[in-house]
């Protein structure tokens, strides 16, 4: 005669305070497919429910209110042996309250869980049970081994009793300009002068520069500098003349100078003063370069663009937000239509002829002003970098400044 499902009653599950699990239910997950000899294969894949009433007990005919009786199939009426139902239970809200438990139901018309020793089975053989092997939920290829393996950045130690710890082994590396931090526990960003630090968001560090946006003669509504440098209308006024840009074709003379602000530079305005050749006869290329003699921008002026003492406006294809620091302006003049040494045209706000034994003095400490090693590209482009600067000496003849308006 063929097997019978057996009755399921009881349970008395309560949560910790004492109340009872009201109107929660049971989820019953068979560990396996099995077989119920007489009657056909139990699938594992689909899960019983089973209701519980107000009192925390299955559902039933002497529940109150009444239900319908819930039956389960017993593990001891299915083959192969050993099979057991992973059971978890749930709030009337669906939150997990009792396990997942490896739960058995033993045989006979009626089983009240109140028998129930959470996650301990009644039948097994043999009777030290085995252990079951699962990966994220998922039952391990194995059943008999199970390797714990390191993962890159993860360390697997085995501290004995049983007892198995994970740590990382991932080692932040800070550094600032190239040098470790002399601790990364805790990273303590300060706001120096002109800078203010920010931590607008999670992992967001916002660092804002708050020197002054523009210099003195932004008191006229101008947001600039004269190159190299001049942010006073008191240096362009007074014997001032042309500034010869220099002596030798695609040479590249530099002007270091300190900016005490910062700008975000956009356009610049250079006038043509002067031409002392035919128009055309030359091109005035200028650059920006950082400290380290990087280029930052750059713009040309044609000698035959307009007529003398017209400023010509450029808009600088590479506009470029700079702070307070050290910069060379960098300038040089290209003869499309010939060679020579000094033509005599000159673009220019007016002229800055250095006095040698101050640049001597400077270029003393540091190569302000002089001859870089690299050259135009095309006759019309500032090269990447300036390449060594030759520091000026007595004998140059360079010391001639053209002075473009650089501003935003």
């Amino acid at each position: 005669m063929p097997a019978s499902k057996t009755m399921l009653t009881g349970g008395s599950f309560q949560d910790s305070l004492g109340d009872p699990l009201a109107n929660g239910t049971l989820k019953f997950h068979l560990s396996q497919d099995c077989l119920v000899s007489g009657v056909g294969t139990v699938c594992s894949g689909i899960d019983v429910i089973i209701q519980l009433d107000s009192t925390g007990n299955v559902a039933s005919s002497a529940s109150t209110p009444s239900a319908p009786n819930q039956y389960i199939w017993s593990n001891l009426v299915m083959t192969p042996q050993n099979n057991y139902y992973r059971v978890t239970g749930y709030t009337a809200q669906g939150q997990i309250a009792f396990g997942g438990n490896n739960q058995q139901v033993g045989s006979g018309a009626t089983f009240n869980l109140d028998n129930w020793t959470p996650n301990t089975v009644l039948s097994w053989f043999p009777s030290i049970q085995n252990l079951s092997l699962e990966v994220n939920g998922s039952q391990a290829s194995s059943q008999v081994l199970q390797n714990l393996v390191e993962g890159a950045g993860i360390t697997i130690t085995d501290e004995g009793g049983g007892v198995i710890s994970f740590a990382s082994s991932v080692t932040l590396n800070v550094e600032v300009g190239g040098t470790p931090l002399s601790s990364t526990n805790p990273i303590n960003f300060e706001a120096g002068t002109g800078i203010a630090v920010t931590n607008p968001s999670a992992g967001n560090v916002l660092i804002t520069n708050t020197a002054p946006s523009s210099g003195p003669l932004n008191s006229s509504g101008f947001t600039g500098f004269a190159g190299p440098g001049l942010d006073s209308t008191v240096y362009l006024t007074g014997g001032w003349d042309q500034a010869i840009i220099s002596n030798v074709p695609d040479t590249i003379l530099v002007y270091g100078f300190t900016l005490a602000y910062s700008i975000r530079i956009t356009q610049a305005v250079i006038t043509l003063i002067n031409p002392g050749g035919p128009l055309g006869d030359y091109v005035g290329v200028f650059g920006l370069f950082d400290y380290l003699g990087n280029l930052l921008t750059q713009f040309s002026a044609d000698a035959d663009a307009v007529a003398s003492n017209i400023p010509q406006v450029i808009t600088l294809s590479t506009p470029v937000t700079i702070g307070p620091g050290f910069y060379y302006q960098a300038q040089a003049q290209h003869k499309p239509n010939g060679s020579g040494t000094n033509v005599n045209t000159a673009f220019a706000l007016g002229n800055a002829t250095l006095s040698t034994p101050m640049v001597l003095t400077v270029n003393a400490l540091q190569p302000v002003v002089g001859v870089a090693t690299n050259t135009l590209k095309g006759g019309t482009t500032m090269p990447s970098t300036l390449g060594t600067i030759t520091p000026y000496t007595a004998s140059d003849v360079i010391g001639q400044i053209a002075l473009p308006l650089w501003y935003s």
